[in-house]
């Protein structure tokens, strides 16, 4: 009788020991998933600086070959405003803009057919589908399908200028919310890194 209440009561702890185990095992998965989430939040967030390590064309070192197309379109588009990096917007929406280029944002940029052609098909090659700015996934995803023709008009961009009050926007050095290599100094080499931004007075 005195086995059997000493195997009961060691039977008894014992299951108090496990529990208590089980418990604080759980408790350590909850905080394992918490991390993870974390991480994969704060990783969703930065994913700009790293993402894939793949850089637009217009990124690369200016000693890097450059194709007729890039070639073509760093002239042509880069001669009146800042040549953005066509990992910026999606194809459908380059299509578009090189559809109507004698009415380009109030004026006429229309090229011959055979440049327009050869810059329409190195842009869409290059768009955001294809992944080659370290911000074309947040872009393609914040997007859900839409074509903008301006970059300002990305849901993402926006997002990334809310915080932005509207008179800096009429300050003489920035004059437009398209003028991006105002406040990002590294704009012409894509970068646009939001610890090197530099606001004008």
């Amino acid at each position: 009788m005195t086995r059997l209440r000493t195997a009961g009561a060691m039977a008894g702890v014992l299951a108090v020991l496990l529990a208590g185990l089980l418990s604080a095992a759980a408790v350590h998965a909850d905080h394992d998933d918490e991390r993870a989430t974390r991480h994969h939040d704060e990783y969703d967030d930065h994913d700009d600086h790293d993402e894939d390590r793949v850089r637009d064309p217009v990124v690369a070192s200016s000693n890097a070959p450059v194709s007729p197309g890039e070639a073509l379109y760093r002239e042509e588009c880069g001669s009146c405003h800042l040549a953005y990096p066509p990992g910026m917007l999606p194809a459908a929406s380059w299509k578009a803009m090189l559809a109507e280029l004698d009415r380009h944002f109030g004026q006429n940029a229309e090229l011959d057919p055979q440049a327009a052609e050869t810059l329409t098909a190195w842009l869409t090659a290059n768009a955001a589908e294809a992944g080659t700015h370290p911000l074309s996934r947040k872009v393609l995803r914040s997007l859900d399908g839409a074509a903008p023709l301006r970059i300002s008009e990305v849901p993402f961009i926006a997002r990334e200028h809310r915080e932005v009050k509207p008179s800096v926007w009429s300050r003489p050095a920035v004059g437009t919310v398209a003028n991006c290599g105002a406040c990002h100094g590294g704009a012409e080499q894509g970068d646009f890194d939001e610890d090197r931004i530099a606001i004008p007075k």
